[in-house]
């Protein structure tokens, strides 16, 4: 017998190749999905919704967004009173301007509002850590 290069027995050889075809494969199915499946997803479905940016800094929601940071700076509690807010920058707590802003505010997430909506209607809310950032980037 010649010594030198030994070939590999077709089953030693069938056991190798599939294993390596098969993650090939693989590897190549994977990147397919990965590269086709979020573009079918927007295609069908549309882009998700854009969140609200925060609020421009000369509008009174921001203000009032700041007034609310301050009141709970130091404290470990995150409830906040938009009413005391809104009368300490000279609003009208209950007005239809001071509302579309709370509103606002929940709707960007900065604020969230009570379970019980007796309790929010009292101007009650709950300031969430985007709101907590929004309001102290000066």
């Amino acid at each position: 017998m010649e010594q030198g290069v030994r070939r590999m027995s077709p089953e030693i050889m069938k056991n190798f190749v599939w294993p390596i075809l098969v993650l090939v494969v693989g590897t190549l199915v994977v990147t397919l999905v990965l590269a086709v499946v979020p573009r079918l997803w927007r295609r069908y479905f549309g882009r998700p919704a854009a969140t609200p940016g925060p609020p421009d800094r000369s509008d009174n929601g921001t203000r009032l967004l700041e007034a609310m940071r301050e009141q709970i700076r130091g404290k470990r509690g995150y409830i906040v009173d938009a009413a005391v807010a809104a009368r300490g920058l000279g609003m009208d707590f209950g007005s239809e301007e001071v509302d579309r802003y709370l509103h606002d505010l929940v709707r960007a997430g900065y604020l969230q509002e009570h379970p019980k909506r007796a309790v929010t209607a009292q101007g009650v809310y709950t300031i969430t850590f985007a709101g907590i950032d929004a309001a102290d980037a000066r």
